[in-house]
Formats: C-alpha cells, sequence, structure tokens
C-alpha cells in the first residue's frame, strides 16, 4: 500500500511562497517513511496534502496506484495521529475507540471486539474503563493510535506524535511503535523534527527543506552519504572541511599535544560524554564528541591544544 507524492506545490495565499514546492517520493508500502527537517520545512503542510485536509495547488497524490488528490479524507482511507491527544475527556478509554467505529454504524458486538483487539495491542487491556485524565502522557498516545487504527486505514500518518512528551517517554513509544508496526506491517508516514527519532523507527527518510526535497533514501544512506553541505551538517550535526570531506563529531579523535597548533575552544559536559569545539591550524572550527572517561583520562580542557586525526575519507564523503 505505497503513497506517493508527484510535483506536488501547496499554496497558502495567492502568488506567496508555496509552503510546499514540487516535491516527489514514494512512501513504499509497509515500511515507515519519515518526512524529517526543521520547522518551516513543510512536513506538516505535506502531510495533511496527503490526509485530504489540505489540496494540492499542483501535483497528485497517490494511494495505492490511485490518484486521490481530490478524494474527500474520509473516504482515502487513513488514520491521523497528531501531537496533541484530542480524545475525549468525558468518556472511557473504550468509548474512545468504539466512537468513531459507532459513528459509522458497525454493529455493537463488532465493534466490542476491535476494541478488545486494539486494547490488547497497545496493551492497555486493563485500563478500558479509565477516563484519559486517569492514564500518563504515554498512555494517552497509545490510545490516540488506537483510535486511528479502529477503522483499519491503509495509511497511518502521524504528525509528530512524540512531540509534547517527556524525552524518557518519547524513547519508550519509539520502541513501542517500532513493535506495532511489526505486528500491523501499515504503511506508515511519520513527520519529525528529530533525527534520531527518525533513524531510530523508519526504514525510509525524506528530507526537507523549505518546502522542497534535499534528499530521499534510507537512514544509513541519508547519513552516511549526505548530498550536500545542508543535509550534512542537520543530520547527525556533520563537519563539513574545506575540502568537501564530511566528519562526524564522534569520528574526530583527539590528543593532548603541546606542539599541535590545532586547540579546544570549548568544552562541554553532557551526561556520559562531551562535546568540543576545536580550531584547526586553518582556523576552521569544527565539532568533536568523546567519553567523558577518555576527556577525564587526558585532562583535557578548554584551551589545550590537541592533535586532531580524522578517519579516513572514503570516496562517499565528499560534498560541494
Amino acid at each position: 500500500m505505497s503513497v506517493e507524492v508527484q510535483n506536488l506545490t501547496r499554496r497558502f495565499t495567492s502568488g506567496g511562497t508555496p509552503a510546499v514546492r514540487g516535491v516527489s517520493f514514494v512512501a513504499p508500502g509497509g515500511a515507515i517513511t519519515s518526512l524529517l527537517g526543521p520547522s518551516g520545512a513543510g512536513k506538516s503542510t505535506l502531510l495533511r496534502t496527503i490526509a485530504g485536509l489540505e489540496s494540492p495547488d499542483e501535483g497528485r497524490v497517490l494511494i495505492e496506484g490511485k490518484d486521490c488528490s481530490n478524494i474527500r479524507i474520509q473516504e482515502r482511507g487513513v488514520g491521523l495521529v497528531f501531537q496533541g491527544y484530542a480524545l475525549f475527556e468525558h468518556m472511557t478509554v473504550r468509548e474512545n475507540l468504539a466512537f468513531g467505529l459507532d459513528v459509522r454504524g458497525h454493529p455493537k458486538a463488532q465493534t466490542k471486539a476491535r476494541v478488545d483487539e486494539l486494547l490488547e495491542l497497545i496493551q492497555l487491556r486493563e485500563l478500558g474503563a479509565r477516563k484519559p485524565s486517569q492514564l500518563s502522557g504515554g498512555q494517552r498516545q497509545r490510545v490516540a493510535f488506537a483510535r486511528a487504527l479502529a477503522p483499519r486505514p491503509r495509511v497511518l500518518l502521524l504528525d509528530e506524535p512524540f512531540g509534547a512528551l517527556d524525552t524518557q517517554v518519547r524513547m519508550e513509544l519509539r520502541e513501542w511503535l517500532v513493535r506495532l508496526h511489526e505486528k500491523t506491517q501499515l504503511t506508515t508516514v511519520l513527520v519529525t523534527h528529530d533525527q534520531e527519532e527518525a533513524f531510530e523507527v523508519s526504514d525510509h527518510v525524506v528530507v526537507l527543506f523549505g518546502g522542497q526535497v534535499a534528499q530521499v533514501g534510507t537512514p544509513d544512506e541519508t547519513y552516511d552519504r549526505p548530498v550536500n553541505r545542508q543535509v550534512a551538517e542537520f543530520i547527525g550535526g556533520a563537519n563539513v572541511l574545506a575540502s568537501g570531506t564530511v566528519v562526524r563529531p564522534h569520528d574526530v579523535q583527539l590528543k593532548k599535544s603541546s606542539e599541535s597548533p590545532s586547540k579546544i575552544t570549548a568544552l562541554r559536559r553532557v551526561g556520559g560524554y562531551v562535546k568540543l569545539t576545536v580550531q584547526l591550524a586553518s582556523g576552521e572550527r569544527i565539532n568533536a564528541e568523546m567519553s567523558q572517561t577518555e576527556a577525564i583520562a587526558q585532562a583535557l580542557s578548554e584551551g589545550d591544544r590537541v592533535e586532531v586525526l580524522f578517519p579516513a575519507p572514503s570516496a562517499n564523503e565528499f560534498i560541494t
């Protein structure tokens, strides 16, 4: 059940700068595809256009090869999950999950069976009688997922669903989403600005800047072979040297040396590792990372001179 976007453009004002311009990509069937980019890249506009909440000014949206550009959202067979849970606070979890099925006129016995199935799927079987206010943020978001899955959509669309949650809960829900996808194999499109999130859960990544596609590929392809400086610096904060060489901060090796012309201009401890900024003899500044254990062993501090070692470049590590 693939989703294909063909040369899609969406403007919000006549003659204004398009929020999305000439975007084309394919979200493979049965895979998780992330739309990844900074704020204002057009990710949510693109997702809403796929869903049918926005109409394209140009281009098409195809679901399973069928042009859905002018088809109502109710007829596209998509499930939507947003950052806000949008649950009915006066209803129990069971009633929230049953609501969409009841509106569609499903028989009560069929609805009950589907709700039971969904509660089992999201691992909240014992909490069906609770109201949303009695659940944690992570539990409420799982209910929101289950409600989107209730009518058995062909495609699941997720607009930064974990954005309002704290770091630990986000990490737990990422793992849960991967397990959920393994069970459902539902074609999924996820909007996120979090590179770690995109790389952890996705099979396919579409990188967007300024409403246009910058790169499309697997997480490994995108990380290892960025097509330009903008992608390299956004994905993993890579250093792009004047030579065009791409060097990731964790690949930079530093050795304290009073003879070296390179020096540490900033050092920040972040949990179990240390982030450093180093000024090279050329005047270029690069970012490096190392374990806190290693930094302590070398007694590194701001102002220290260090020898800088880079990994041997491959043919794919040069960009313009």
